[in-house]
């Protein structure tokens, strides 16, 4: 039974396929006609393409309803069976399925990772040990997000895995709360470690089936070949545009779930239920107040209403009212779940736009409202209010200043382009076209605006608006030889090393190099080991050569020194000059 007095008026209603199958009260007829104009009107003040709402009391379905159009460029209408990407709301799908595993007794959710996962590394020694899987999905592993690591890439879920140890904390483990979308990831290396199937089979066989969530799936690519399926949509230049869709496969269980409506109220009304489904629990009641319960505080002055993290569920209070929900949000689409518990009633608000990213939320606020008895159209303006405070953040974390004229630029700019590797993010490609720098980044274009000397700004090409700050970094020679980019606002910028070129890798290259050099000083002989270049001096360990450009290299284990040659006609070494600790000499190839 509800305990809100306002729903005890109500009475029972009975209802066939989400649709009201008896005629309702005039009381909450009434609200469900305002929330009708509520979401109708806010689809034309937001510009929202199209969007899906669902509401759950009691148990029953008393409000599901498609609004707008699929898509900009086909505009058939929105329906209860319209797929959604539901991003960052398929985080408690995950934990979920880690809660049946630990009532199973497979897991537990305070065994450290590494004992799955023996292979795990983070930067953080301590961390790699002790960091549990409760760790994990209540983002307390003391990274932050990092998620340019792995945003649009085509690493492989246990290539992101090893890229974990190169990303740099702000904190210790358990030390303050930061949203982690690799963290998932892992967890869902974990389920598939211990059950023997992928995170994707799992959560399909034991949740998707039994609540009969037939449309819902795990990869845009497979919504895209349903007949029903929403296109996704972003503001730019004041215009609503059909965008591409963004594969999230490679971290599916931080977000790849594709639903619809009519699937997440079946998902609602379990919840709701303490787990049970027709008398047939999916999970233990006391497992799932665990991930309704606060695990990890959470504060943040714009999102007012949450003080905590569950197990895949922020934790909050809203207008006295105890709240369990989450968003989601990706290229093109933004969901919102919320739950009242006590009250036992659930609010599904799915969209086809990321261009009012509050909406969601404060929508769901605003339905839970009216149906806990409370008129208040505030929501509607709160929408933009928390729009400029997030603006205003990411001004102050931004950093960059405006492009400046060229009259302050330090070198030609073909000397900026190459390659640039950082162990965790990968590579950044910098190429000079048509008089301008264009960098690429796990496929993703930035436009690269030059600020000053040897500043730039990055802006994605889909984000104009967004700028990220950067700077390349010479060598004691003047030569560029690092890219360093705020990609983590929360931390220094990322340095990417410069990649050598192709061609002074290759062995037939790297064969003139080997000989014995004399000098003053010392003997030194270059040979090739493997496919690197190592220089052996008598008495000390063989040092690896690293090649900068033509015929000069640096040396991995002493950063200070350089090492150029000068070769013949033919191309073979004949002189080797080293510069160390403000010395320079040179050494002779013995014939």
């Amino acid at each position: 039974m509800i305990k809100n007095t306002f729903f005890a008026a109500l009475g029972t209603l009975s209802l066939i396929g989400g649709n009201l199958a008896s005629e309702p009260t005039p009381a909450l007829k009434e609200r469900l006609e305002k929330i009708d104009a509520m979401m109708s009107q806010a689809l034309k003040t937001f510009q929202i393409p199209g969007m899906a709402v669902g509401v759950v009391v009691d148990g029953k379905v008393i409000f599901m309803k498609g609004y707008g159009v699929r898509s900009f460029s086909d505009p058939s209408p929105v329906t209860e069976n319209t797929l959604f990407a539901i991003g960052s709301c398929s985080k408690a799908f995950t934990t979920f399925a880690l809660g049946q595993l630990v009532d199973e007794g497979f897991l537990a959710w305070d065994d450290p990772v590494i004992k799955y996962l023996p292979e795990f590394r983070l930067q953080d020694v301590h961390a790699t040990h002790h960091l549990t899987i409760r760790d994990l999905v209540t983002h307390r592993s003391g990274l932050p997000r990092h998620d340019l690591a792995w945003y649009n890439s085509k690493f492989s879920r246990q290539e992101i895995l090893n890229r974990l140890q190169h990303l740099e904390p702000t904190c210790d483990l358990r030390e303050k709360f930061q949203y982690n979308n690799f963290m998932y990831g892992v967890a869902g290396l974990v389920m598939e470690k211990v059950s023997g199937n992928t995170w994707e089979e799992f959560v399909d066989d034991r949740i998707f089936k039994p609540l009969g969530m037939t449309r819902s799936n795990f990869s845009v690519d497979v919504s895209q070949q349903a007949e029903d399926f929403a296109s996704p949509h972003t503001e730019k230049n004041e215009q609503i545009h059909v965008i591409p869709f963004r594969n999230l496969s490679n971290i599916g269980p931080a977000g790849s779930i594709n639903s619809s409506v009519k699937d997440m109220v079946k998902w609602v009304k379990m919840q709701l239920a303490e787990g049970d489904l027709d008398g047939k629990p999916l999970i233990r009641k006391e497992t799932l107040k665990d991930m309704h319960r606060v695990h990890m505080p959470v504060h943040d002055p714009i999102f007012e209403d949450i003080f905590g993290y569950g197990l895949g569920w922020f934790t909050g209070l809203h207008e006295g009212h105890y709240i369990v929900a989450h968003g989601g949000g990706i290229d093109g689409f933004i969901s919102e779940v919320t739950l009242y518990p006590k009250e036992r009633l659930g609010v599904v608000i799915l969209t086809n736009s990321d261009s009012h990213g509050f909406f969601p939320m404060m929508a769901a606020y605003g339905i839970g409202d009216l149906l806990l008895g409370k008129e208040n159209d505030s929501w509607l303006s709160k929408v933009e209010e928390k729009e400029n405070q997030m603006k205003e953040r990411m001004k102050k974390s931004g950093g960059s200043e405006e492009a400046t004229s060229e009259f302050n630029l330090l070198r030609p700019l073909d000397q900026y382009a190459g390659d640039f590797e950082h162990p965790g993010y990968g590579v950044i490609q910098i190429d000079l076209k048509d008089g301008a720098l264009i960098a690429s980044h796990n496929d993703i274009r930035y436009w690269v605006s030059h600020t000053g000397y040897d500043y730039f700004n990055l802006s994605m090409e889909s984000r104009e608006e967004a700028k990220i700050g950067g700077s390349f970094v010479s060598n004691r020679s003047g030569d560029i030889s690092e890219l360093h980019v705020s990609f983590e606002p929360k931390l220094a910028p990322i340095v990417f090393k410069r990649k050598a070129s192709n061609e002074l890798i290759v062995a037939a290259y790297l064969k003139n190099f080997i000989g014995v050099f004399e000098g003053p000083l010392f003997p030194m002989e270059i040979a090739l080991n493997g496919s690197h270049l190592i220089a052996i001096v008598p008495g000390t360990p063989s040092c690896v050569m690293k090649p900068e450009k033509r015929n000069r290299f640096s040396i991995k284990e002493v950063p200070d020194c350089a090492m150029e040659f000068v070769v013949g006609a033919d191309g073979k070494a004949s002189e080797l000059r080293l510069q160390q600790a403000g010395q320079s000499f040179s050494l002779i190839v013995k014939n």
